[in-house]
């Protein structure tokens, strides 16, 4: 399914709090209905850890709020577009939302916007996508904040390589199996946690930040024996794609 409000909703996220007050989630849960039944059956899953099997149709992801877990479904993925579309292996964006309308949109495993948060970044732009090798590498972030239409935030980003953590909210995978990267945000001093899967073609299977100080949050594939390969376009009515590590 291709849903068009998610779409339309997620495209006012990129042109800034100005046009996402113009979209309604009403619209979007509307015209969403078929995907948003699936995630009204298992919400409930959010107190229970997600121990439940989800249907086999949808993709879903594992995010934590504030230590609060809870399921988002795969609406769409958006092929590469906005700000970033020209970078060099620039992916799609894939968006997630909720049954309480929370809207995650993630590129190359990085934050692109949010929606329906206590706090939301919007128009998120990356100077370049983080290499995730061995080397530290520097890149610059821009985005605009609400509450508060707090516009063109820079923050300069350093991306380093460190041993596995074993203190985050990772779930069903061994740490030390994956490799960690620590983001820095030199502006603020805070720091980002990303786990990430495969050397060649590697791929954020893991992520961690916050969003505001009264606001942090994590997210992973769910369930996470399943492998897909970087930028794998699944549509939420589609049979999940065959597993396989990445490379």
């Amino acid at each position: 399914m291709q849903c068009s409000a998610v779409r339309a909703f997620s495209l006012g996220i990129r042109c800034g709090a100005r046009c996402v007050a113009l979209l309604g989630l009403c619209t979007l849960l509307a015209a969403c209905a078929p995907a948003m039944q699936s995630v009204d059956d298992v919400i409930h899953l959010g107190s229970m850890g997600m121990q439940q099997p989800l249907s086999p149709r949808y993709r879903y992801l594992r995010v934590t709020a504030n230590g609060r877990a809870l399921p988002m479904v795969l609406g769409f993925v958006d092929p590469a577009s906005g700000p970033n579309a020209s970078q060099p292996g620039a992916g799609p964006t894939y968006v997630w939302y909720s049954a309480a309308h929370e809207v995650l949109r993630l590129r190359d495993g990085m934050v692109a916007g949010t929606a329906g948060l206590p706090v939301n970044w919007l128009d998120v732009h990356y100077s370049a996508w983080p290499a995730w090798g061995s080397q530290p590498q520097t890149i610059v972030r821009t985005r605009d904040v609400e509450p508060g239409y707090r516009f063109g935030l820079r923050d300069t980003l350093r991306i380093t390589p460190i041993a596995p953590a074993h203190s985050s909210h990772l779930q069903g995978l061994d740490a030390d199996t994956l490799r960690w990267f620590r983001v820095s945000n030199l502006r603020t001093g805070r720091h980002m946690l990303y786990a990430v899967r495969g050397k060649r073609h590697p791929r954020v299977v893991y992520g961690e930040q916050c969003l505001a100080a009264s606001l942090c949050l994590s997210w992973q594939d769910w369930p996470p024996q399943r492998r897909l390969p970087p930028h794998t376009p699944l549509q939420p009515t589609q049979e999940p794609a065959s597993a396989h590590p990445g490379a």
